[in-house]
């Protein structure tokens, strides 16, 4: 027994008091005091004891056997085994059984039989010797094992049976009556038991460990070095030298969390193929305590702590580096984002510590006020030139307060233009915070600008791939969304010679570039095949979640595949909103437009888009023009002419326009619909698909000139991934399709052909669109007062009309609005801007 041990008599009473069961389980991590215990009571019952510490060499179940059969025979010399080791080939375990009845029939009293480190059996024959020993106890026999872990040994059985004891890893530690008792018996520097208790949590080699270290820093001499060897010293060799590679690599990551849960454990113990490394039972032989204000959740005592640390950063600092991102990982996977952020910034990993603010502000109002105070709180882990303006700004954006970021900014330059060094030239992070902003309001000047700036400080000071590749997304997006497809294109060239799809952020935003640049071009496999890409490779919900969710959902509606379609540009519709992204927004709502279009739903789809387009006075020039192009499209099914005439007025000048004026004019002026079509230059394919499907259509053209020019427009558009675009031109291109489909022995056109024979049939099932009825004046005095919730009689009085003259005109404001009742007319009234 060690000088200093004292006396456990809470655990030996606990022990003596169930002395009729006759197995006994004392578990506990490293230096958690076992042996100490086991040996003090043993010797303090004072009844005969045989001992045998379990090493490696017991994994043979023969000379297991044979070591306990040696220590028993010291107990009785007259008490001998008769020889027999084997039999029919195998161990005879009768050897052990007969020998321990013959020792307590001699002795005349029960005996203990102690097998310590239990932990270290592997071997499961030899298992097998000590589950016989548990399962059928001899008379007599106390047979007690200690432990790290939990060994598999059939001691459930013996609980069932109430045949166990057991000493838990929480009652080995040290209360603080224990830890007092222990203080007093320390020689050189006292230490408070309080100051104990908080460096090692109760573990009991914690304890002793911080005595002796508070003795060597009493004895050394001020101008003597600080060797910080005790703790360490007995870290590295009882705990780190003595563990599996698995274990020590759960240690290296593990020790630079400040608490562990189950799902952090696991995330932690996993290797890059998300097979585990470590087993329950090697976690559980570790020393850790639980937090008593987290149910479920543990962490190292802070001189084991320490000591990891220092020895993991003695040997190579960027082990530690790494291990501190990998816990960072670990913790961002778990949710346990605050921990995470704390973590990055240790690792050096600021662009990870940010997006990590961004994921963790993105909850609610309280989430927000946590990032802020926790940034507050870490100024020493910030990086030199890192503002906490920029990260709260990208804090903002994420929880969707962008308007809120936005003038944050703006005061950060009124600060700038005031002479405020806190408004000094933007930092790399302070630019990346402007970019998010112009990205979520759609700005793709300031986009652009802010891209253009990050690229030339990358130039002159050098940076990480992630930064480069996120620069040059939002190049690709601000040419993309703006119409520029030349440039767009261009500079999607430039990315890809520059190689920088390693990394899964890099891969991730590449890929989502690549299919916005493609979905604008018409090209939908091309957009289906990026966007499994960015799938596959993402692993957070950040801001291309929403991306992801509409250019899915969009690809899915143009395949036809409308009940896959709807619920993702629903999500994506959701997660923009949440994020205040006007881009996604206002795209999902178009494309949400096309699907109601499709099932029939025209008014629907007209206040969704005229809804969208009055809430987004400004927005980049394609993103503009496709839902101006769905709400003419809608007008124009419901014959109203000149509602999409005055629409097209206002489009942004290009194809998109020309196309539209093309379309009208198809209706009104065939002629002049050749003309404008003549006009166009077709920058992408989905342009000159449209062009040639509108020139089918022309009715002064000639049944050759029409069939040739669907052709045109399937040879272009089947490669593509185009279904929808051929099928929402209505019933007299549709019908057109069987047609063609006995004239042409392209199997492209008769599977096209059956779509459209299919559309054709849902489409007599459907209530005929009636043309959009303006409103007379009467209707539209009546409409307003219908919102203030006054009866008919006191809306009669107000006109001057009769009741009936007012029932007239609210029936007819149901019909033409499409409405079953006063509150819906109210809401399509306010959505379509008539009141």
């Amino acid at each position: 027994m060690p000088s200093f041990a004292i006396r456990r008599k809470r655990l030996e009473e606990l022990l003596d008091g169930q002395s009729d069961q006759h197995v006994v389980l004392v578990r506990g991590p490293v230096g958690a005091g076992k042996t100490v215990l086991v040996a003090q009571w043993v010797s303090a019952q004072g009844r005969p004891c045989a001992w045998l510490s379990v090493d490696v060499t017991h994994n043979d179940q023969k000379v297991l056997l044979e070591h306990l059969v040696e220590v028993v025979e010291r107990l009785s010399p007259h008490a001998r085994h008769n020889g027999r080791w084997s039999h029919h080939g195998g161990v005879d375990y009768t050897v052990l059984w007969e020998l321990l009845n013959a020792v307590t029939h001699n002795l005349g009293s029960s005996v203990t039989l102690v097998l310590d480190d239990v932990h270290r059996l592997h071997d499961q024959a030899a298992r097998h010797v000590i589950e016989q020993l548990v399962e059928q106890p001899p008379h007599d026999v106390r047979t007690v094992l200690i432990s790290r872990s939990k060994p598999r040994l059939g001691l459930e059985r013996a609980r069932l049976r109430d045949d166990l004891v057991e000493v838990t890893p929480a009652m080995l530690r040290f209360e603080r009556a224990e830890i007092e008792l222990l203080a007093s018996t320390s020689f050189g520097r006292h230490l408070p038991a309080a100051d104990l208790e908080r460096a090692s949590l109760g573990w009991i080699a914690g304890l002793r460990l911080a005595q002796l270290e508070a003795s060597a820093q009493k004895a050394r001499s001020p101008a003597q070095p600080d060797s910080g060897s005790v703790a360490s010293a007995y870290i590295w060799e009882e705990l780190i030298v003595g563990s599996s590679a698995d274990a020590r690599s759960f240690l290296e990551v593990s020790c630079w969390l400040p608490v562990l849960t189950e799902p952090l454990c696991q995330a932690v113990a996993e290797d890059s193929t998300g097979r585990p490394r470590l087993t329950s039972p090697d976690i559980d032989a570790l020393p850790i305590a639980p937090v008593a204000s987290r149910p479920g959740a543990f962490r190292h005592p802070p001189i084991l702590t320490r000591s990891l640390q220092k020895e993991y950063r003695r040997r190579d600092p960027l082990v530690a580096i790494g291990a501190c991102r990998r816990a960072a990982e670990a913790c961002r996977r778990t949710g346990e984002l605050a921990t995470a952020i704390e973590l990055y910034l240790k690792a050096d990993c600021a662009e990870e510590a940010a997006e990590a603010c961004a994921d963790l502000a993105a909850g609610d109002e309280a989430s927000l006020s946590e990032v802020v105070g926790l940034l507050q709180g870490l100024p020493e882990h910030m990086p030199v030139g890192s503002p906490l303006l920029a990260w709260r700004v990208r804090s903002l954006v994420a929880a969707g307060r962008v308007d809120e970021a936005r003038r944050l900014l703006e005061q950060a330059d009124q600060g700038a233009t005031s002479g405020n060094t806190a408004g000094q030239a933007d930092s790399r992070d302070l630019m990346v915070a402007r970019a998010l902003v112009a990205e979520h309001l759609g700005e793709v000047a300031g986009l652009l600008a802010c891209a253009d700036r990050l690229l030339n400080s990358v130039e002159r000071t050098g940076a990480s791939l992630r930064s480069v590749s996120q620069a040059h997304g939002w190049r690709i997006r601000a040419f993309a969304w703006g119409g520029d497809r030349d440039r767009a294109s261009e500079a999607l060239a430039t990315l890809d010679q520059l190689g920088l799809g390693a990394t899964h952020h890099t891969a991730v935003n590449t890929a989502l570039v690549r299919a916005w640049v493609a979905w604008f071009d018409g090209d939908i496999s091309a957009t289906e095949n990026n966007v499994a890409a960015a799938q596959r490779e993402i692993s957070y919900n950040g801001s291309g979640s929403a991306e992801l969710a509409l250019l899915a959902g969009s690809a899915h509606r143009e395949r036809n595949h409308l009940a896959t379609a709807v619920p993702l540009i629903e999500e994506a519709r959701t997660l923009a909103a949440r994020s205040s992204h006007r881009v996604v927004a206002t795209l999902a709502a178009s494309e949400l437009a096309r699907c109601h279009r499709v099932a029939g739903a025209y008014m629907k789809a007209l206040e969704l888009a005229v809804s969208t387009r009055a809430a987004n006075l400004e927005l980049p020039a394609a993103v503009d023009a496709h839902l101006r192009s769905t709400e003419v499209k809608v007008r124009l099914d419901r014959g109203d002419v000149i509602g999409a005439q005055t629409l097209i007025r206002d489009t942004p000048p290009g194809a998109d326009a020309q196309l539209l004026a093309a379309r009208v004019a198809l209706q009104q002026a065939p002629t002049h619909a050749r003309q404008l079509l003549e006009a166009i230059d077709a920058p992408a394919p989905r342009h000159a698909v449209e062009k040639a499907l509108i020139r089918a259509q022309l009715s002064d053209s000639e049944p050759p000139e029409k069939s040739a020019a669907l052709i045109e427009a399937i040879s272009v558009g089947e490669p593509l991934g185009l279904v929808r675009t051929f099928l929402d031109e209505g019933p007299t291109l549709t019908r057109r399709l069987p047609q063609l489909a006995l004239e042409c022995t392209d199997r492209t056109v008769g599977r096209l052909a059956a779509l459209g024979c299919q559309e054709l049939a849902q489409a007599a099932t459907r209530e005929q669109a009636m043309p959009i009825q303006q409103l007379t004046a009467r209707e539209l005095a009546v409409l307003r007062l219908l919102p203030m919730r006054m009866s008919n009689r006191e809306m009669a009085a107000q006109l001057y009309i009769s009741v009936n003259t007012l029932k007239s005109h609210v029936r007819a404001i149901y019909r033409k609005l499409d409405v079953p009742h006063r509150s819906a007319a109210v809401h399509r009234a306010a959505a379509l801007q008539l009141v």
